[in-house]
């Protein structure tokens, strides 16, 4: 376990503010961000002003690439399996998936989901549910519950899509790889037990575990412990609590202050997914391979994180 970064000397550094709303941007368990493929996550913003990608890379280069609008959701994954982030975006006002396949510079364009005029309120949840390392592309429908999943080992036939009901209205939906088999696992958190509710692929059982507190947390699952298994966990006021998946044991780590945007993701390469927090345009950083903070400067206070997608309110937003 890595849960032994010195907490003073992060405590020490000067707070500035960041609004937790720019969260609503980034679906729901987006992949972090690794546009040069070096198996480490790149330090990464969407400004929506511009509607332009930044990115800093692990080494050492910067890059910048347009796409989509600044009303979009984001929804960067590896949809073409070369191992690298592609840039993407899902609209709300048609339902149409832009998504700009780095193996070749093409694009592809995929109407799924209803336009946001309809009563229908999807949820955008890309993730490998088929196990071919190409990301598919997932909905969850708010009202029903729904999860409506077009694969890429079938080019996305929407006839052939899969559709399974797991949750209700009032969930959040959380989908990862919860018991190693490589394949998404449909899961959604349910504020009004604190429970998370996981269908294991594998097996086809259910999981239900009672962690987190509704409207203080986020929801910040992934692999803390190194074992391929996500790990359910939560970022509550600069504190992280992780559930291992392995032992059953709660480890708790303080990283963070009030305002910061987790940005939890493998910086160093290791496999193991690090503790990191956004800031206003600057990133901290704490490095699982070795006890140590690292700080970068990258992005402006109204940017998005990109490495903040696998996070999650805890809360469904009323309008």
């Amino acid at each position: 376990m890595k849960f032994n970064t010195s907490t003073e000397m992060f405590r020490m550094i000067s707070r500035s503010i960041l609004a937790v709303a720019v969260l609503l941007t980034i679906a729901a368990s987006a992949p972090a961000a690794d546009f040069d493929r070096d198996g480490k996550a790149d330090f990464a913003v969407f400004r929506p002003s511009t509607s332009t990608w930044l990115s800093g890379s692990s080494k050492g280069d910067n890059a910048e690439f347009q796409w989509g609008r600044g009303t979009d959701v984001l929804v960067p994954a590896d949809y073409d399996n070369d191992g690298r982030t592609d840039f993407a975006v899902w609209r709300p006002e048609n339902g149409v998936w832009y998504i700009h396949q780095s193996a070749d510079d093409s694009v592809l364009l995929v109407r799924w989901g209803m336009a946001a005029t309809r009563t229908t309120a999807f949820v955008p949840v890309p993730a490998d549910y088929d196990n071919d390392g190409e990301t598919d592309l997932g909905l969850w429908n708010s009202e029903t519950g729904e999860w409506c999943i077009a694969r890429s080992s079938n080019g996305y036939d929407q006839n052939n899509a899969i559709k399974f009901r797991w949750g209700k209205t009032g969930d959040v939906p959380v989908q990862a790889d919860y018991d190693g088999d490589r394949i998404a696992d449909f899961a959604v958190f349910r504020p009004s037990e604190n429970r998370w509710y996981i269908r294991e692929s594998s097996t086809g059982k259910t999981s239900i575990k009672t962690f987190g507190l509704a409207g203080l947390d986020t929801l910040v699952p992934a692999d803390y412990t190194g074992d391929k298994k996500a790990d359910i966990a939560v970022y509550r006021s600069g504190v992280w609590f992780v559930l291992d998946s392995s032992t059953g044991e709660t480890d708790q780590f303080t990283f963070g202050f009030n305002d910061d945007v987790a940005v939890p993701a493998d910086y160093d390469g290791d496999g193991v997914t690090d503790f990191g927090v956004y800031r206003g345009g600057t990133w901290y950083v704490s490095d699982s391979s070795r006890p140590r903070l690292r700080t970068f400067n990258f992005g402006q206070a109204a940017d998005v994180p990109v490495n903040s997608g696998v996070v999650r309110s805890s809360v469904v937003a009323v309008s």
